[in-house]
């Protein structure tokens, strides 16, 4: 039987930092209020420094996956609730939307702001099964994954500062070593420049 992984909150603050100590992930089945998911998730997107920012929000959206409401939802739910907390932040800087696309213990999620794109494998432990995508997503305007057994296609659209509908696609691959991408569609000159409009 799937044991549906639950988000256990320990919001005292850290001796030694003063922040809020984050949501730990267990087994236990204790259910978690979604608005202490939500504040997490929140709380990330607020981060000031660049790169602890983008640190943040990969481990507060991988706790948001795992909440059992975000379970329940549909991609489409998911997405406009992943966006909506995002854009409460009032940090972001970009127009970006969220995207999430699953497929069982798998999702590929479009993070807002140019964050990047990210498969998360909720298969494993919290933190073993996250792999970067790609990071260039400023602009991201659509995204959809094309399911395979031991691979996926994404394909996804950008919109640049020129209003120019610029099309990606990458091919990610299961090894024995876990997720790769096999073949990221904009490094092949070829591929990106017939792929605006």
């Amino acid at each position: 039987m799937f044991v549906l992984w639950s988000v256990l909150a320990a919001c005292a603050p850290s001796p030694e930092s003063g922040e809020s100590l984050p949501p730990t992930l267990s087994a236990s089945g204790t259910a978690v209020p979604a608005e202490l998911v939500e504040s997490y998730l929140q709380e990330a997107f607020q981060v000031d420094d660049p790169f602890e920012r983008r640190e943040r929000v990969l481990v507060a959206t991988e706790v948001f996956l795992r909440s059992t409401d975000v379970q329940q939802a549909d991609d489409r739910a998911a997405s406009a609730t992943f966006t909506e907390i995002a854009f409460s932040s009032q940090r972001l800087r970009l127009r970006d939307p969220g995207f999430i696309r699953r497929s069982g213990a798998l999702a590929v999620v479009g993070l807002p702001d140019g964050l990047g794109m990210v498969l998360y494998d909720l298969s494993q432990p919290p933190g073993d099964g996250l792999l970067e995508l790609t990071r260039w997503t400023v602009g991201l305007s659509a995204l959809e994954v094309d399911w395979g057994q031991d691979e996926f296609g994404v394909s996804y659209a950008t919109l640049g500062n020129d209003q120019a509908i610029r099309v990606h696609f990458l091919l990610a691959t299961r090894a024995e070593t876990g997720w790769q991408v096999a073949w990221p569609g904009d490094e092949e000159a070829g591929w990106w420049f017939n792929a605006t409009n």
